[in-house]
């Protein structure tokens, strides 16, 4: 069964903006070597971010939104949870991350990375999570 993963928003974006290690793992979600989940949270924060930030248009975000949707699956957290004061939008990836029964939680997010586990989900950076080793599989 492959690895239970949530990304971070800024995760997906990098990957659709920069490519690099981020964009390698949604072609590993592609492909099923991992199983990555999202929230609608995550997606529009993905989107808002993708259309203030970087200028998308909205032909562009379609595709975007298509192609994130492809390489994930959705989930709708019940629990809402308050654990990362700094930034309330990061408790949303934690939740979808529970909500899935995630082992990891994927991010750049410094906030994030300092919990460096929630419950029994570790919270990594991509090249963490890339570069594990096979008694962490």
């Amino acid at each position: 069964m492959p690895p239970r993963i949530t990304p971070d928003s800024n995760i997906l974006i990098s990957a659709l903006i920069f490519g690099g290690n981020p964009l390698r793992l949604l072609e590993m979600a592609l492909s099923d070597e991992v199983a990555m989940f999202v929230s609608d949270a995550i997606l529009q924060e993905t989107l808002r971010v993708l259309r203030d930030k970087f200028g998308f248009s909205d032909e562009r975000l379609v595709r975007a939104e298509k192609y994130i949707t492809d390489c994930t699956k959705r989930v709708n957290p019940a629990e809402t949870l308050d654990v990362v004061k700094e930034d309330p939008d990061d408790n949303r990836v934690l939740e979808c991350a529970e909500a899935a029964g995630c082992e990891a939680v994927i991010t750049g997010d410094l906030d994030l990375l300092r919990l460096g586990k929630y419950r029994e989900i570790r919270i990594m950076t991509v090249r963490e999570f890339l570069n594990r080793g096979t008694t962490d599989r």
